[in-house]
C-alpha cells in the first residue's frame, strides 16, 4: 500500500541525508564492512544513492540516525 505523505512533512535535504549516511558509513567502517577495500568508494556511493532515492523526510533521517547510533552503542556495529 502506498501512503500519501502529509504536506506538513518536511522533506530531508541532501545535507540531512548525507549526514545520516556519513554516520552509517562511520559505523560500518568500524566493523570493517567495506571489503574488499577497493570497492569501498562504490559501495559508499551506492548507499548514498539509495537513501537519496527513498524520498525521506527530515524526521525519518533523524529516526534512522538514532537507529544507527543505538546499534553502535549497543555494540552491534562496533567491535
Amino acid at each position: 500500500t502506498k501512503y500519501k505523505k502529509s504536506d506538513k512533512i518536511k522533506q530531508a535535504s541532501k545535507k540531512d541525508i548525507k549526514s545520516m549516511v556519513d554516520l552509517c558509513i562511520n559505523h560500518l567502517d568500524a566493523i570493517n564492512f567495506f571489503k574488499p577495500s577497493e570497492k569501498k568508494p562504490k559501495m559508499m556511493q551506492n548507499l548514498l544513492s539509495l537513501f537519496y532515492r527513498v524520498d525521506l523526510s527530515r524526521k525519518e533521517t533523524r529516526i534512522l540516525s538514532s537507529v544507527f547510533a543505538s546499534l553502535a552503542k549497543k555494540g552491534r556495529l562496533t567491535k
